[in-house]
């Protein structure tokens, strides 16, 4: 250290502190402290990580147990100096999350007493707790920071609660229930199974059908197609001639199916519409031809169904929330009472007990579909959506 503007005016930094704290008496005017402090301003705008975090979680109806199954961690931490240190600080902040989601309360008494005041009784995850996580990254270094770094660790402690908060009620929703606090307990998850009645067969809503089976129920007249359904598949009969579908047809039929998610439905292009139907069309598995729907924008299962329905309404039935509940109402399916969440599993063995019936009474698989569907709306007692 030198005096400024005297370089040969030195001295050490010992000197200093000795003088400092020995020597205190010397330093008339000054505060006797080796302390500073300095704030410091970005001159540009803040930078913040940010991410996307996707967990699958299963849930057990009968117990209110939450397992995590597999977590996906996206983050976008800047400029990345150690990449291993930076996936383990994500993870840890994950698990941090998880523990926070699932389990995690600090419980006090009537008296403001703490109750969980050891890990015996405030629940951290464990590794067995824990599914493995899998991390990714992107590295887009911040602008207006030096080195472009970002934050790491506080990613997964943010991302996680809603991450798993969400793949619960997304679990729960076939059963018309929702949990909105944390920690996600067994305890909350059952009250919130109990606050809507979703146990079993209850929740179909159904009144009293007079019919013993779905044998019972075909066996008088079939319903007659809708006027305006029937024309729409007239026009569409030179699809499977042509081998392909345009947007334009896309969008009818996707509209016909449910007109909420049009925004979605409008943003696949031309050329990707025309590439994927030519690929279903072609396709001779009925899984590989649901896959392939699903992955035009917003097309769920049951949309996939329809357009399948609307070109081929002889070999397909819509995956209609109604006919399904009438199917678990009289025993033909066992699962998803409430006819929500459907997965191409769903598809497979609901269209196969469709075929079924369509073969031995020889007549389309829509024509029986469309019949549970009228079936339903006949005998339905409530509200079909909450």
């Amino acid at each position: 250290m030198h005096v400024r503007g005297s370089p040969d005016r030195t001295l050490t930094l010992g000197q200093v502190a000795k003088t400092v704290w020995f020597r205190s008496n010397e330093l008339r005017g000054v505060e006797p402290s080796l302390e500073a402090t300095v704030h410091y301003t970005n001159p540009g705008a803040w930078t913040f990580t940010n991410g996307a975090h996707l967990a699958v979680v299963e849930v057990d109806p009968e117990t209110g147990r939450v397992r995590v199954v597999k977590y996906v961690a996206v983050d976008d931490c800047g400029t990345l100096v150690n990449p291993a240190l930076v996936d383990g600080q994500v993870r840890g902040g994950v698990a941090q999350g998880i523990g926070g989601a699932l389990w995690k309360h600090c419980v006090y008494d009537d008296t403001g007493q703490l109750l969980t005041t050891t890990l015996m009784d405030y629940a951290v995850p464990t590794a067995a707790d824990l599914p493995p996580i899998d991390v990714h990254h992107l590295e887009t270094p911040a602008p207006s920071i030096a080195g472009g770094y970002k934050g790491a660790g506080e990613g997964g402690t943010a991302g996680a609660p809603a991450a798993i908060l969400n793949a619960v009620n997304d679990a729960l929703a076939p059963f018309g229930a929702m949990v909105t606090d944390q920690p996600v307990t067994p305890e909350r998850v059952l009250r919130a199974l109990g606050a809507c009645g979703a146990r079993e067969r209850g929740r179909v809503p159904l009144g009293k059908v007079p019919y013993r089976s779905v044998d019972a129920l075909l066996s008088r007249a079939l319903a007659a197609e809708d006027p305006a359904t029937a024309a729409l598949m007239g026009e569409l009969a030179c699809v499977r001639r042509r081998g392909w579908f345009t947007r334009g047809e896309f969008l009818r039929m996707c509209r016909w199916k449910s007109p909420r998610a049009f925004r979605h439905y409008a943003s696949n292009p031309a050329a990707r519409v025309r590439r994927v139907s030519r690929a279903v069309l072609a396709a001779r598995s009925e899984r590989r031809r649901l896959a392939l729907l699903t992955r035009l924008r917003g097309v769920s299962v049951p949309t996939a169904s329809a357009i399948l329905t609307l070109i081929d309404p002889r070999r397909y039935g819509v995956l209609d929330i109604r006919a399904w509940q009438l199917l678990f109402g009289l025993g033909a399916v066992e699962r998803k009472p409430a006819g929500r969440g459907f997965a191409p599993r769903d598809w497979l063995d609901y269209l196969a007990e469709l075929r079924r019936h369509a073969r031995r009474l020889g007549v389309p698989t829509r024509a029986v579909e469309y019949t549970l569907f009228q079936c339903h709306r006949r005998f339905q007692k409530g509200r079909l959506y909450r």
